[in-house]
């Protein structure tokens, strides 16, 4: 997404958009549905603030049940565009992007790739009480529960187990 520098009226506004993943240049991108980005911009003489929010539904495998979930994915980013880059506040802007007098436009799309990737979960979850697959046959434990036999434990701790029993029995 470019964004055209002398277009833009002093003063605040707001620009929302509706751009593809395939505009981010990306071969397979997590989310394959349209991108919501919104932008508002304060523009001074010396320097352009710009706060995006970002926005989309993307498709994930769980990573308990491996069942195909979709979830809502928001992420926001804040820019200072300016010509003076030792005078800026570098404190409250995640990125500064120096221009010339002579800057026309500027290209958003690695910012916005960036803060979906950066919303992604860490841990991808179909629903937060997920009981994932059962671990001898692999049935979807949210569907209901398997007919296989459990044991619980493993046998080889077994000799732990029994010395930890002696060992109260002695207290």
């Amino acid at each position: 997404m470019r964004l055209r520098l002398n277009g833009l009226n002093e003063g605040y506004q707001t620009i929302v958009e509706t751009i593809g993943a395939v505009d981010l240049g990306v071969e397979n991108p997590p989310f394959a549905n349209a991108i919501e980005v919104s932008l508002t911009i304060d523009k001074e003489p010396k320097e352009i603030k710009i706060a995006g929010q970002v926005a989309t539904l993307a498709v994930f495998e769980c990573d308990r049940c491996l069942a195909h979930f979709t979830q809502q994915l928001v992420g926001d980013f804040n820019l200072l565009v300016t010509e003076d880059i030792p005078k800026a506040k570098t404190e409250i802007y995640e990125d500064l992007i120096s221009i010339t007098p002579t800057t026309s436009e500027i290209d958003l799309t690695a910012y916005i790739y960036d803060t979906l990737l950066l919303s992604v979960p860490m841990k991808k979850l179909c629903k937060p009480e997920c009981q994932g697959l059962c671990p001898v046959c692999g049935a979807n434990l949210n569907e209901g529960s398997c007919q296989c036999s459990h044991r619980s434990g493993d046998e080889r701790w077994e000799i732990l187990k029994r010395l930890s029993t002696t060992m109260t029995e002695e207290k």
